[in-house]
């Protein structure tokens, strides 16, 4: 199985045998979502400019120089008449992308992120995370596919080739909010490292009431303002620590 970090909380008997049935569905045949399974073909080098044009340049000054967190959810229209959930998250890392890179890709660090979070196990074999959360009466059971791309960039002059970017893909492959897909951006930028990511859930308001619906936006606004934050803080004092 390889090595699998775990963090836990105490869970009311409900709560258990929730993640038991979620465990057991796991165990059957995924249907239609090997494909998932697969890794990530990455295409060509992600485009700096072309990842910041939907950002306003005011927002990205505040993100440059107040360390602001721009935090966005919505539902947006899909390719059919059901509305999927979609997010957008920026900030600024005050660090240079070769330092922050080790950190970035420290998969078990990101369960320390977020009180959202219960437990949480990373296998390094598979890249698949099994996650469980919960937030103002949402919960989470799901396994998710990790892919990672480094994009190196070369000095002509000096022939040396130096880190430029890093590309996350996250698949929700089983379990709540399957199917969605979220891309995360690393780029070097100005001696610090820009975080961009976005994030799309085919379908998605179909699985809540009028209500609820109408809360997860503010609710996953916070979880992914609060869990960025503090993964900015953490990098920042350990850097500092140097």
């Amino acid at each position: 199985m390889g090595r699998v970090f775990k963090a836990t909380k105490k869970r009311s008997h409900l709560q258990v045998s929730l993640l038991l049935l979620g465990f057991f569905s796991f165990l059957l045949p995924l249907n239609n979502s090997f494909a998932l399974l697969q890794d990530w073909k990455f295409q060509k080098k992600p485009n700096l400019q072309d990842q910041l044009s939907g950002v306003k340049p005011k927002t990205l000054k505040l993100m440059e120089e107040d360390y602001h967190v721009e935090s966005n959810s919505s539902w947006s229209k899909g390719d059919g008449v059901e509305e999927d959930f979609t997010f957008f998250n920026g900030l600024v890392i005050p660090t240079s992308l070769t330092f922050a890179a080790p950190k970035i890709l420290d998969f078990p660090l990101y369960s320390q992120m977020s009180d959202a979070i219960e437990e949480y196990h990373y296998n390094p074999k598979t890249n698949i995370i099994e996650i469980v959360g919960s937030k103002a009466g949402f919960h989470m059971h799901s396994w998710v596919k990790v892919d990672q791309k480094k994009w190196m960039e070369t000095d002509e002059a000096s022939g040396v080739s130096e880190l430029n970017s890093i590309e996350l893909v996250f698949r929700i492959i089983q379990g709540d909010m399957k199917n969605m897909l979220i891309h995360a951006y690393f780029f070097d930028y100005k001696t610090q490292t820009l975080v961009l990511s976005s994030g799309r859930w085919p379908g998605g308001k179909k699985a809540f009431s009028g209500i609820l619906s109408t809360l997860f936006i503010p609710v996953s606004e916070a979880v992914l303002g609060f869990a960025s934050g503090k993964f900015r803080s953490h990098i920042k004092e350990l850097k500092d620590k140097k």
